[in-house]
């Protein structure tokens, strides 16, 4: 009898074919990094040379799957890196490929603020199933095996849970929707996102449609239903989300909704003032029988038309949509303001332009945009030559500093000027940034034989065809104390601590600590995350963070 262990199909996708993943830079403007192939073991480590640094990179990404628990990794490395995801049409991601997906993020500021960051563009697929044992017919396997395949499984499912438990601040990396759909699909099938109900359910934006349409009320109201059909009307006993209690597919929710008996004929009233739309919708069921649920529409038509996937990352959301409870509707709009004026907001919504659309829409059928015809030729990456952004050409490290081998320096506030002189330099393999004194070091050939070390104030830009082999220093990181020193600015996290070394403790323990103020009169730690240059401060002991000789 085979040890089952050697066959556990839960660490494997929907793949007939292996060929092991490939990680490269971008070929387009699309695309910072691509990663193309089955994920197989040693592919999280692959994700992992992504530099990473204060601004996102967009990672491209075309997979059938393959290994759920390298998927899992691939996730975390994301969630973790400033990284954001993409599927390009005609491309593909499922399976343990949509696990990791689902981590594209990006934290703003001092680590205050996570935004997901991931989009599916039309013309492309993204799809999940529930994990497989695969045994092989034929085969007799012992019950020790069979537990322990079983318990595997179980793992599995329980580290889903654990993605669709992860946020960060409001923003959920894994829809219950989405959860429920991994568990009910057959390891045979897949389910795929490919309706606009799909991608409002799932959380996941949707680049290349043309919202430069012709306006009608049949959009409010598809504005309206999609809302409610999301789960965010308040109802006699919560929300609206009751209504998909057993977690249906999309298109049963949409069923269910439409043969309701008690859903009464929704009333559109709309009209275009200076270039604003305002709208309201209803009734819409409430639990009760006192009141209704209305539906308040407003949004800039020209920002809405001119919408584009970038949008996404700048999160402009241009709808906003107002739901109230009523007894009797407006009889027009030039009673709409008087009358919105006297009921309470009970829930507000920023809502993107998607939503114009009927929930039973698929991607396929949105109209496409010209920004979605263009992905689909991928033209080949260009240099961002315009001024300012020549370090983009370089590969960064974020808080990395590489000692030695400097072959020049220059005094300067701007990366820019020093990427300019290591660009038009054939001996400059990089250059690193001590943004503390505005001073930048140009690295030659001899700066390969170093380490990229930790160091709060630095950043190190690197060319393609050295920063690849370039290996990071693995010893443990030290806190650097100074008495009578301390930084200005914010602190993301003041706390108790009795001493200083409980406090530089606690930062080392925290990956996004890298200095700490410690006051001892007041027994208070405050962490950094993005320290400036420290200066003497009275009653102040500073802790920084970095790897040392």
């Amino acid at each position: 009898m085979k040890m089952l262990g050697l066959l556990l199909g839960v660490l494997l996708g929907f793949a007939s074919v292996s060929h092991a993943g490939e990680l490269r830079l971008g070929t387009t403007d699309f695309c910072h990094w691509e990663f193309s192939g089955e994920i197989v073991k040693g592919d999280a480590a692959k994700i992992d040379k992504i530099p990473r640094g204060s601004f996102g990179r967009r990672l491209c990404l075309n997979s059938p799957g393959g290994s759920l628990s390298e998927g899992l990794a691939i996730f975390d490395l994301i969630w973790d890196s400033n990284i954001s995801t993409t599927v390009m049409p005609g491309d593909r991601c499922e399976s343990a490929c949509a696990i990791a997906f689902l981590g594209g993020s990006l934290l703003e500021g001092t680590d205050v603020t996570r935004q997901m960051d991931r989009i599916m563009w039309v013309g492309s697929k993204l799809g999940f199933h529930g994990p497989s044992l695969n045994l092989k017919t034929g085969q007799a396997y012992v019950d020790r095996d069979l537990n322990r395949a079983f318990k595997t499984a179980i793992s599995a499912a329980a580290r889903l849970f654990e993605v669709n438990r992860v946020q960060d601040r409001g923003d959920r990396a894994m829809t219950d929707h989405l959860l429920h759909r991994w568990l009910n699909t057959d390891p045979s099938s897949m389910y795929f996102v490919d309706t606009v109900g799909d991608a409002i359910l799932s959380d996941i934006p949707v680049g290349g449609i043309d919202f430069d349409i012709k306006l009608r009320t049949d959009h409010i109201k598809n504005v309206c239903d999609n809302v409610y059909l999301k789960g965010s009307y308040p109802s006699g006993s919560g929300l609206s989300g009751t209504i998909h209690s057993d977690f249906t597919t999309s298109a049963e929710l949409l069923t269910s909704y439409r043969d309701d008996p008690w859903r009464e004929e929704t009333q559109v009233l709309a009209e275009v003032v200076d270039g604003t739309l305002r709208a309201f919708a209803g009734p819409y069921p409430s639990g009760t029988k006192y009141f209704m649920n209305g539906c308040l529409v407003e949004f800039d038509v020209n920002s809405v038309r001119g919408f584009l996937a970038e949008d996404y990352y700048y999160q402009k959301v241009p709808i906003s949509v107002r739901i109230v409870h009523y007894t009797s509707p407006p009889e027009s709009m030039a009673m709409l303001d008087a009358w919105s004026q006297e009921r309470d907001v009970l829930q507000h919504r920023s809502l993107d332009p998607i939503y114009l659309f009927s929930f039973d829409t698929t991607l396929d059928e949105l109209p496409k945009s010209a920004e979605q015809r263009l992905a689909v030729l991928r033209p080949a990456r260009t240099d961002k030559d315009e001024e300012g952004w020549e370090y983009f050409k370089l590969i960064s490290y974020y808080r990395r500093d590489l000692p030695g081998g400097d072959i020049g320096s220059l005094k300067t506030e701007d990366v820019n000027d020093c990427a300019i002189q290591c660009l038009g330099n054939e001996s400059c393999i990089g250059l690193t940034m001590d943004r503390w004194n505005n001073i930048c070091f140009l690295k030659g050939q001899d700066a390969v034989k170093s380490k990229l070390r930790l160091h709060p104030k630095a950043e190190t830009y690197l060319k393609a065809d050295v920063a690849f082999d370039m290996i990071e220093d693995s010893r443990a990181a030290i806190m650097k104390h100074r008495k009578g020193k301390g930084f200005e600015g914010y602190a993301y996290e003041t706390f108790d601590a009795a001493t200083y070394e409980v406090c530089a403790a606690l930062c080392l323990a925290d990956q996004s600590c890298m200095a700490v103020n410690f006051r001892p009169a007041q027994k208070s730690c405050e962490k950094f995350a993005d320290p400036p240059e420290y200066f003497s401060m009275e009653g102040v002991e500073m802790g920084l963070k970095l790897q040392v000789d």
